[in-house]
């Protein structure tokens, strides 16, 4: 490895980029460094002489790797790295994906239920649940809309659910989901 590899070895260390980043920024310098060893023969100066040329026009490669890093940005070089590691995006969309099949977030416009669930709440439903109590709201379909109402009274495969004043039968086979999270 001659002066120059080592040279920008060094300040690639220092800079710690991105792959495709490091492949850039080395051909540039190597293009910056090729011009000053062309300097270098027309002027006939010793190899000592140019690397203090060299230093003088880059300067330290520790310092000139750390300014490199900055200009590119360590933020922006953390996040390119770590979008290679598999975790980054297997995990979020493995996550995403269950949120999608087992619940569904809605907005609430009606205050049916207040002060339980006020209107224009935004609630996640839980779709996979099984087992109900009193006190807990569930979201049902009936003439294709989703509705919500308050459970009242849990026999043995029926629910009676409170919308508003009104109270219906509902089985539990038909309810949707229980909503789990609410937020206003």
């Amino acid at each position: 490895m001659n002066k120059m590899d080592s040279y920008l070895k060094e300040v690639m260390k220092a800079a710690n980029l991105f792959y495709k980043d490091e492949k850039r920024v080395v051909n540039e310098l190597k293009d910056h460094l090729y011009e000053i060893i062309n300097a270098k023969n027309v002027n006939k100066m010793s190899e000592k002489e140019m690397w203090k040329m060299v230093e003088k026009e880059f300067g330290d490669p520790q310092k000139l790797g750390e300014e490199i890093a900055s200009a590119k940005g360590k933020f922006l070089t953390y996040c390119k790295k770590s979008f290679l590691s598999w975790k980054s995006w297997v995990i979020p969309i493995t996550i995403i994906a269950i949120i999608w099949t087992c619940g569904l977030f809605m907005r609430i416009k009606t205050a049916k239920i207040s002060p339980i669930i006020q209107k224009d709440s935004l609630v996640f439903v839980w779709r996979w649940v099984y087992s109900f109590m009193p006190g807990d709201v569930v979201v049902y379909k009936e003439e294709k809309r989703y509705k919500y109402a308050l459970v009242t009274q849990v026999d043995s495969d029926k629910l009676v659910i409170s919308v508003g004043k009104e109270q219906k039968i509902l089985d539990q086979e038909n309810v949707w989901g229980k909503i789990i999270l609410q937020t206003r």
